[in-house]
């Protein structure tokens, strides 16, 4: 008892909010990962599900410090001074910022059923390519999957929703950590989010061809979470068509 009440001080000291917050995101991305795996187990025989999950363990790692960084950066930094409070302001949109984060990947994890049954992979540049005209992908979606559209809306609201109160509660009675603490956490994480986010020691960042051990493309891309496999095509579009190509 006494220990479950220190790593709940814990939770709200320091850049405990943010750690809570990757965590949460973590945990949630493991769970749509297992229903998925589960859901195509009879496709992926030539890969293990203990591969799949140990290997989405890393890319969930390396999504959380990108997506977290900046806040914990301004965290840290607005918490530096010990003599002086962090401003309500920063602490407010640390929280929106987490909302706005889980929600993001509510939604591309909602939508990552209809992708698999349509195209056979997570969410990848077609995706992102329905993103950048959102009106083409709800028409789609209105024509042929209204279930899944409806769902998709339901739940990114409902995140929304969870998001800020789990966040909030994350924020509340935030207590800052000491100079000391707090030199210690900035050391930590220029150390490790950046080496988190390469996921590995070699010279070349990981990439989702990394992972390309089989034939079927979904037991591939299982290894992936959606918002991962939607960014990453975002950022290498023109590589991935003239490949696609």
């Amino acid at each position: 008892m006494i220990e479950l009440i220190r790593l709940r001080r814990r939770m709200h000291y320091g850049v405990g909010p943010i750690v809570a917050m990757a965590i949460t995101a973590m945990l949630f991305l493991s769970l749509s990962r297992i229903c998925l795996s589960l859901w195509q187990l009879d496709t992926i025989t030539d890969v293990s599900l203990g591969w799949i999950l140990t290997q989405g363990l890393r890319v969930d790692f390396a999504s959380v410090c990108g997506l977290y960084a900046l806040p914990l950066l301004i965290l840290l930094i607005g918490s530096m001074n010990p003599y002086v409070r962090v401003p309500r302001i920063i602490l407010f949109i640390i929280r929106v910022y987490g909302t706005l984060a889980f929600a993001f990947l509510v939604f591309n994890e909602l939508l990552t059923p209809w992708f698999i049954a349509d195209y056979g992979t997570r969410p990848n540049h077609i995706f992102v390519g329905y993103l950048t005209d959102f009106s083409d992908l709800i028409s789609v979606l209105w024509s042929a999957h209204k279930l899944v559209l409806f769902s998709t809306f339901i739940g990114t609201l409902l995140s929304f929703y969870l998001g800020f109160k789990l966040n909030s509660y994350f924020m509340r009675s935030y207590r800052q950590g000491t100079f000391k603490y707090n030199i210690l956490a900035l050391v930590l994480t220029i150390c490790i989010v950046p080496l988190g986010i390469r996921s590995n020691f070699q010279g070349k960042p990981f990439s989702p061809d990394m992972l390309e051990i089989s034939q079927n493309s979904i037991a591939n891309a299982l290894p992936l979470n959606s918002s991962y496999s939607a960014v990453y095509s975002m950022f290498h579009l023109d590589e991935l068509l003239l490949k696609n190509d």
